[in-house]
């Protein structure tokens, strides 16, 4: 709510020239909640004071509470008798001493600094009086996750030929399909899959499905059939009739291993 007296026209004269001695208060508080620095009520006083004074104006500021409200009237005087008067209400956060003694001084430095003109704040005080939550920080978006760690124990050209994805014209699909279950074999007798590694970088590959040439696959496919046919055979043991039916590996068996034609070592 405003008012004034009749005529300000004195007034008004001595204001414009206060006006033009007026530099910006210093903001030499902060604000915890918002983060910001601003002028405080002391700082506004100081910047005000001697252009007023110089001018023949002062000021005054009166307190009032009324249902639940703070009313803070300010009142700007001028030696000729004309005044101008205007009067901020605020609702403190709490019924205590504290929230109404922050919204007084909030008030005395807002209604000081319209009423003369004063530009000081970057950013106000006003959640210590209203109970104004601090803004929200804009969020950043989360961090992407990283790609999943590669098992040790899955080699990394270990990936699915089959699946949709990876179908490409002019593959030959029953070779990759092969290829899967001759690996599988492997891993079996093995533990892992580094001999099937190992026959296809023989071959210049790294993937089956980079095998392209109709020959080098059946090449592929021999070299790997005739390793897991010697792999099973060292593995195959049987008793040996010489060595009184003991159990061995054929390979190991010193009395037959050059018999040929002979039923107990036959793989």
């Amino acid at each position: 709510m405003c008012d004034m007296s009749d005529s300000i026209n004195e007034l008004a004269a001595a204001l414009s020239k206060a006006q033009s001695c007026l530099t910006h208060a210093k903001k030499d508080s902060k604000n915890p909640f918002f983060k910001s620095s601003y002028a405080d009520l002391t700082s506004i006083v100081e910047a005000i004071k001697k252009p007023l004074s110089e001018n023949g104006l002062a000021y005054s500021q009166l307190a009032e509470s009324s249902e639940g409200l703070v009313k803070i009237t300010t009142i700007l005087m001028h030696s000729s008798g004309q005044w101008i008067r205007g009067t901020l209400h605020l609702a403190p956060v709490k019924n205590d001493p504290q929230s109404y003694g922050s919204a007084v001084t909030y008030g005395r430095r807002y209604g000081l600094q319209a009423i003369v003109g004063l530009s000081a704040d970057e950013d106000d005080d006003g959640n210590a009086a209203t109970g104004n939550a601090p803004p929200k920080q804009p969020q950043k978006p989360p961090a992407p996750k990283p790609d999943p760690k590669p098992n040790p124990k899955t080699s990394p050209k270990s990936e699915d030929p089959f699946s949709d994805a990876n179908k490409k014209p002019g593959i030959n699909y029953k070779f990759l399909e092969t290829m899967k279950t001759v690996k599988a074999q492997i891993v079996e007798l093995d533990g892992s899959d580094a001999a099937y590694y190992q026959c296809l970088g023989t071959h210049g590959a790294e993937k089956s499905n980079e095998i392209m040439d109709d020959d080098l696959q059946k090449q592929v496919y021999k070299d790997l059939m005739s390793y897991i046919k010697n792999k099973a055979k060292k593995q195959k043991t049987v008793k040996c009739p010489d060595m009184e039916d003991a159990e061995m590996p054929v390979e190991d068996c010193a009395v037959c291993a050059h018999r040929e034609g002979c039923k107990a070592h036959e793989v």
